[in-house]
């Protein structure tokens, strides 16, 4: 094994400071984009799920007066107040809107009157 002469290890000394400078700040510039990385995930994520549950809100025929981007801007206040999870849940329990002619039962054949008979006849 070879021996280092004092004047080698001094060079190599000196040159530790710089060495270790410059890895601590790729670290640091490295964890700041992983950080901004996320945090625009994040912000996808939300955007995400503020959209989807726009979606079902228009779905179920919910605030029907509003257009999309006007229940997404209410969808995000709720978020900013942190009320999201509770107007999500909301919107959950709301059963899928029904057409109200799915709701009448429609008397056919006999026992109808005359004119029921020619109104049906005439709509069906």
């Amino acid at each position: 094994m070879e021996k280092l002469s004092e004047e080698k290890i001094a060079a190599v000394m000196t040159e530790v400071p710089g060495v270790l400078r410059k890895l601590a700040g790729e670290r640091d510039s490295w964890r700041e984009r992983a950080l901004a990385a996320e945090g625009h995930l994040e912000k996808q994520a939300h955007q995400a799920r503020i959209m989807k549950i726009a979606q079902i809100m228009e779905d179920k025929g919910l605030d029907g007066g509003r257009t999309m981007e006007e229940r997404v801007e209410a969808l995000e206040k709720k978020a900013s107040e942190g009320r999201l999870d509770a107007v999500e849940e909301a919107i959950g329990m709301v059963p899928q809107s029904v057409d109200m002619g799915d709701l009448v039962d429609v008397p056919t054949g006999a026992g109808a009157s005359d004119l029921e008979q020619y109104l049906l006849g005439d709509l069906a």
